[in-house]
């Protein structure tokens, strides 16, 4: 036999810890268990005139996810940040940094100010751009969002 018996094993443990490895990356980087959070910063704009906005309350708030026997994972509270939007419409919301073994995805972002409506964000990063409602509305200046706000009518 090519094979000694001794061989064969080996091969089927190393194969078995190859496919392993490949999973658990995949779920890894895929469940946001290991990610790096970016800071957030954009710009919001009056919807009609295009003209920047002072004094939006923005707010982000981070949630951590965990598996339960049902069909969407737990969220539990973390973090959040609030700031206002300077002369310019401009805001930064600082990110968390690397996110190790801790699945937390993207903040939710909130955009709030009398006389407007309540704008809610999920995203404001790559899946935003890709499938949000308002993405053909929010323009991009490098990585800084362009965010149109729609007064109360």
């Amino acid at each position: 036999m090519f094979f000694s018996n001794k061989y064969f094993k080996a091969f089927i443990v190393m194969s078995g810890l190859t496919l392993l490895v490949v999973v658990f990356g995949h779920v890894a980087f895929s469940g946001d268990l290991f990610r790096y959070d970016h800071d957030i910063s954009g710009k919001i704009v009056d919807f009609d005139t295009r003209k920047p906005i002072q004094s939006v309350v923005v707010s982000a708030c981070w949630f951590t996810e965990y598996t339960r026997f049902s069909i969407e994972p737990g969220r539990k509270y973390y973090d959040n940040f609030e700031t206002l939007t300077d002369q310019n419409g401009e805001f930064i919301i600082p990110g968390k940094g690397l996110n190790i073994i801790r699945r937390m995805p993207p903040p939710t972002i909130s955009i709030f100010k009398s006389g407007y409506s309540i704008l809610h964000l999920q995203d404001l990063g790559v899946h935003f751009r890709q499938d949000h409602p308002l993405n053909d509305q929010v323009k991009w200046e490098g990585d800084k969002a362009i965010i149109p706000f729609r007064k109360k009518h």
